[in-house]
């Protein structure tokens, strides 16, 4: 009886000591699984860094400091004198109001055309503010440390920076239908400037914002174009303001601020996340214990990773590159679970593409002034935009979408310069159409 109860005492420590061994053995693996979730996120911010870009938001914010001379000052100033228009305007004006333009080459109604101006006539000081702000060439709206807000949420400088625009627009249309060509395009090239001056700096907002913005510029310009000549020097320094307007970097700065916003949320209280990107907050704290937000994360930043590598290429391979990465396809594959990744992941493929409309319109406008100083000077339209080199253009400009030179068709009154859109098929500058997704630049006159 004695020597079983002693074999049962020696047997006890021995469990004692199984146990601590599979704990110990749990623990580090449990360990060693947490430092490996880890590492994923340490090796993909490495490597972004690595190539050259932002982190975190205050490398972001280091990257686009406020300069000494800030556009952004007389643009505020420009902003405190907006006025708006009264109520009764609204069904007759166009671009804010409920009417529309009438086609490109008919002017006005007489009640629009009144509106108009008596709306350019009650924004008079902050049009002046307006032309002063681009004449500065560097330009930060945010004037202190960019915070997640600023990249998450609209700023209340965009929709005013918006209303800002559409008056220069309406100013050059009240210029052409007077017959000032001079005056018409000065209007339009402070119009363009709004959109380079947000181009390229931060957040996703301010890059779809530049993007409507000179939408808002080129659709003025087409009007313009349609309505009256444009002298030779006004011409030739739009035609320089569009090859600026392209910013070559802008998509890869908008992915960088993406990459900075999603290292930022691994860093906030649980309810911070809970709030912003679902889930509760216990939810968040189990996903961190387990490893689950690392992987999250990582995920996300392999996402933009792989972006960031494509970005910077010319077109068309950026947009080619961009499809090949299959993003959407692959998003569907992350787990639910992954709300970081299912919350702030953008569409970069349909971001990739309108950034390529964007730039097609912008190389079709600057193809359209050439030829507008061509038979400015020469008298009849051009055969090809061929015609054009090299005394108009040192080339004709690249189609973003399929390589080859902007396409160009004489129409019964006028012509249009086109690019084959997405779908990188001639459909002969038609776009809008389920079959049809060009991007055109069409004068009517």
């Amino acid at each position: 009886m004695g020597e079983k109860q002693e074999e049962k005492k020696r047997r006890v420590p021995r469990k004692l000591i199984v146990a601590g061994l599979v704990v110990l053995v749990l623990a580090g693996g449990f360990t060693a699984w947490r430092l490996y979730c880890r590492s994923l996120v340490t090796k993909q911010l490495d490597a972004i860094k690595a190539a050259g870009y932002a982190v975190t938001l205050e490398e972001l914010d280091a990257r686009h400091p406020i300069p000494a001379e800030n556009a952004a000052s007389a643009y505020y100033r420009a902003f405190a004198r907006l006025v708006d228009p009264p109520d009764e305007d609204w069904d007759l004006l166009p671009l804010v109001g409920r009417a529309e333009l009438p086609p490109l080459s008919a002017t006005m109604p007489e009640e629009m055309r009144k509106v108009v101006e008596q709306c350019v006539e009650a924004n008079r000081e902050a049009l002046e503010l307006m032309h002063s702000a681009s004449e500065i060439r560097d330009c930060r709206f945010v004037m202190r440390p960019l915070s997640a807000t600023d990249l998450t949420r609209p700023s209340q400088y965009q929709p005013r920076l918006r209303q800002g625009t559409r008056l220069l627009s309406y100013e050059a249309l009240v210029y052409a239908e007077q017959g000032d060509g001079s005056r018409a395009i000065g209007s339009l090239r402070s119009s363009l400037a709004g959109g380079r001056h947000l181009a390229g700096k931060t957040s996703m907002t301010d890059f779809a914002l530049s993007i409507g913005l000179d939408t808002l510029t080129l659709d003025a310009l087409e009007r313009v174009m349609s309505l009256i000549p444009i002298p030779e020097n006004d011409a030739l320094e739009m035609q320089g303001d569009l090859v600026t307007a392209e910013v070559p970097e802008a998509l890869a700065r908008m992915i960088d601020s993406e990459v900075c916003l999603g290292a930022w949320y691994t860093h906030q209280p649980r309810i911070v996340r809970a709030r912003d990107l679902g889930g509760s907050p216990s939810g968040w704290q189990l996903q961190d214990m387990s490893g689950v937000s690392d992987l999250d994360l990582a995920t996300y930043l392999g996402f933009l990773s792989d972006a960031l590598a494509v970005a910077p290429r010319p077109f068309p391979e950026r947009i080619r590159a961009m499809r090949e990465l299959d993003l959407v396809r692959r998003f569907e594959a992350v787990p639910k679970m992954y709300r970081l990744t299912r919350g702030l992941m953008p569409n970069l493929a349909y971001i990739t593409e309108q950034d390529g409309k964007h730039v097609a319109r912008l190389r079709a406008a600057r193809a359209a002034l050439a030829v507008e100083r061509y038979r400015r000077t020469r008298g009849p339209l051009p055969e090809t935009l061929s015609d054009l080199v090299p005394d108009f253009l040192d080339a004709v400009p690249q189609d973003p979408f399929d390589g080859e030179p902007l396409r160009y068709k004489r129409l019964d009154v006028g012509y249009v310069v086109y690019s084959v859109g997405p779908n990188e098929a001639d459909d002969g500058g038609r776009t809008g159409l389920e079959e049809a997704d060009d991007v055109p630049f069409t004068v009517a006159r």
